[in-house]
């Protein structure tokens, strides 16, 4: 069995798609012992497995680095697939390459974004998912969605369902630190305790300016007194007005520490006083359910999609000025244990094995 994949979620730091997807490759890399796994790209990538059957094939083009990546997929990648005689590709980026009629089409849709809220995406994205998102979806031969949530807008936009959910499967690193391990890292990063922490990219749909401006208005009322305000991601689209936020506010005990390797994240979660994901919307929320293995008290957003993400173990919110205050005032004075439950891991690699068998019962129809 010969299966292409996507590979643009692996360029560069890895962040919510690409750790999914990483995930889920080693579960097939285990269940599919036979197969070989080819990876797509126009850049150097980070491989998600470390195997002679798992092959990158990196676009040898010199304008491939210059394209914008839609655009490097539809018109350059299929080219590179059509030299190694695949049996299914796996688009993890929500399109695919041009592709032989016989090749079996396997989609993962991470969100629905540009029709819940087309405004917050930049105009060639929100074009591009306007004319291939739908002739994805019907050509698809297999669709995976990463939440129930996921699933029911795809049938609502499109009338199709996922064939199989797979909330991500987070890492076993995620799991609560110990107290020596949270103050030598604070210290690392000069961050005292107590802080509230959010993790996601500086993107409109975070909804971070809304957070930093809760925030310093509840420093000054004198309600958050002793807290810092710690935020960790990267730049996603239209970033500039939460680095402008952010400019004017920097003597007000907030700590961006930007992009920072995973294997640092468990113990910041774990050393939070309050963990808080006030996105406006999401596909699942990664960082939920990673700060939720950590021990962390979450205060995230009222949609269904984080409710899969959070559980039993987070307090939920409406993301305006007033849900995000009550949240964060909420949790504070809630001082209850959180319990880490180990079953989410084990349910996650269930359904990532039910996705192994289905990449072998689809090649087996050829």
């Amino acid at each position: 069995m010969k299966i292409g994949i996507d590979g643009r979620a692996f360029q560069g730091n890895l962040t919510g798609i690409g750790k999914y997807v990483s995930e889920l490759c080693r579960v097939l890399d285990r269940c599919l012992p036979d197969a070989r796994f080819y990876i797509y790209s126009q850049l150097p990538i980070c491989m998600p497995v470390n195997s002679k059957r798992w092959i990158h094939r990196q676009d040898p083009s010199i304008l491939a680095k210059y394209m914008k990546s839609v655009l490097w997929l539809k018109l350059s990648c299929g080219r590179l697939c059509s030299q190694d005689d695949l049996d299914a590709f796996w688009s993890i980026g929500h399109f695919s390459p041009r592709l032989s009629k016989k090749i079996k089409r396997i989609l993962i849709v991470h969100d629905v974004i540009f029709r819940v809220l087309p405004e917050s995406m930049p105009l060639f994205h929100l074009s591009s998912h306007k004319l291939f998102f739908k002739k994805e979806v019907n050509r698809a031969n297999l669709i995976i969605t990463n939440s129930m949530g996921t699933s029911e807008r795809l049938n609502q936009y499109y009338g199709r369902n996922a064939d199989i959910i797979i909330n991500p499967p987070v890492s076993k690193s995620f799991y609560p630190r110990s107290r020596q391990q949270i103050q030598k890292f604070l210290k690392k990063y000069n961050i005292s305790s107590p802080y509230l922490l959010s993790v996601a990219k500086k993107a409109p749909i975070k909804n971070l300016q809304m957070l930093i401006r809760v925030y310093i208005k509840m420093k000054k009322e004198g309600s958050l007194p002793k807290h810092n305000l710690v935020l960790v991601g990267g730049d996603g689209w239209r970033y500039k007005g939460t680095h402008s936020l952010l400019s004017r506010n920097e003597n007000n005990g907030i700590i961006d520490l930007g992009y920072i390797p995973e294997n640092e994240l468990p113990i910041l979660y774990s050393g939070s006083d309050i963990f808080i994901f006030p996105s406006i919307y999401e596909g699942f929320g990664i960082p939920v359910l990673e700060a939720r293995m950590c021990g962390a008290r979450i205060v995230t957003s009222d949609i269904p999609e984080l409710h899969e993400a959070g559980g039993d173990n987070a307090i939920y919110i409406v993301p305006s000025e007033e849900g995000i205050k009550k949240g964060i005032l909420e949790c504070i004075n809630n001082k209850s244990d959180i319990n880490c439950n180990k079953q989410i891991h084990h349910s996650a690699e269930a359904k990532a094995i039910e996705l192994a068998r289905a990449f072998k019962d689809l090649v087996t129809e050829l």
